[in-house]
């Protein structure tokens, strides 16, 4: 079992940030909380409608209010794209809509929380951005056609652009809004320190998971956390919420680990670009296993081949690795789902489905 370390951040009802053994900040007063939270972000009765509309409704959010100023076609097309990335696994759009999905789950109102979801979004494309930029990949991304003249401007132009989504949820409680900027800002700010400092060829599992939970935990974990926030103020509520955010966040980057290794060719598996993932550094950690010396004596190569790529993926699976890390990701599957057990099927069952066949 993986437990928060001293530098992860853990999200508080109330929405303070605690890390290192201490609290940032102070927690607003509740008598600060006005109605207009219960008015517009608390619908008891209001049906869903499918992920592919709300992804609708965040993208027309997105062109008419916050992009349509800058006239910047280019900028637009790699939204789109982004956006149809999953067109063939629809399921998988939940995470782009996560704060509207989360508001719902706990009856809030949907439609109020676009603007949170539009800032998720942006945020989100502009850390695959500069991590591509920081990979020296993503050459097959439309923000990377023209290199770092383009890149670099889109993934800045992005951010800015998810700080004025914040401005069209005008009408939430200052309680509220202080909360959810405090809470994304310092995981954003948490999640590119860890960035700054990647695990590369490390073989501690432990260095691992204290990557995984800063680059993805937290980041699934505040998204899920501030959607609920806007309607909700129980803390086991949010704690609820934060949890399967937290949890869901460490199964995709393992199952991602997992599924880099099977279609692992060339330069863009993890493995040829010397970054050793979940399943490499398990059975690195076997040392009496029998395929242990080769598999060492293969991962010192610098410059991998295509051949040796599909030699250490073997001797993964003859040595019970992707197996192992397939299971710890069910783990934390089931973690995931158990968090959602007290709320209502119907808000549920997006986010049930996501999780369940990931």
């Amino acid at each position: 079992m993986v437990h928060r370390n001293l530098e992860t951040p853990f999200f508080t009802g109330s929405g303070r940030v605690s890390g290192e053994g201490r609290t940032w900040g102070t927690e607003i007063p509740h008598n600060l909380l006005t109605p207009t939270i219960a008015d517009r972000f608390w619908v008891v009765e209001m049906s869903l409608p499918t992920v592919q509309d709300l992804i609708h409704a965040t993208h027309h959010f997105l062109k008419t209010e916050i992009l349509s100023h800058l006239e910047w076609n280019e900028l637009e097309h790699c939204l789109q794209v982004w956006l149809d990335r999953y067109k063939e696994r629809p399921q998988h759009q939940v995470t782009d809509i996560l704060p509207t999905l989360t508001c719902a789950l706990v009856n809030g109102n949907y439609q109020a929380a676009t603007p949170l979801s539009a800032h998720w979004l942006l945020y989100v494309l502009a850390a695959r951005i500069f991590d591509d930029i920081q990979d020296g990949q993503g050459g097959d991304g439309p923000w990377n056609e023209r290199g770092l003249l383009q890149s670099l401007p889109t993934g800045l132009a992005l951010l800015t652009a998810a700080n004025v989504c914040f401005s069209f949820l005008n009408q939430i409680d200052l309680a509220t809004s202080y909360d959810i900027q405090r809470t994304l800002g310092r995981t954003w700010s948490l999640a590119a320190k860890s960035q700054s400092f990647p695990p590369g060829k490390s073989l501690s599992l432990e260095r691992y998971f204290e990557t995984v939970i800063a680059n993805t935990a937290i980041i699934f974990a505040a998204g899920a956390w501030s959607g609920a926030r806007l309607a909700a103020t129980d803390e086991d509520t949010l704690e609820r919420v934060y949890e399967y955010g937290y949890n869901l966040g460490i199964m995709s980057a393992i199952v991602s680990d997992v599924n880099d290794l099977k279609s692992a060719t060339g330069e863009k598996s993890d493995i040829a670009a010397g970054q050793f993932n979940l399943p490499v550094i398990y059975a690195m950690s076997l040392v009496e296993h029998p395929f242990h010396e080769s598999l060492a004596a293969l991962l010192k190569h610098d410059d991998l081949t295509a051949h040796e790529v599909d030699e250490i993926v073997s001797l993964l699976e003859a040595m019970g690795a992707v197996e192992w890390s397939l299971q710890l990701a069910i783990t934390y599957q089931q973690k995931a789902m158990a968090a959602l057990e007290p709320f209502p099927a119907e808000n549920k069952e997006y986010l049930l489905n996501y999780v369940s066949t990931t």
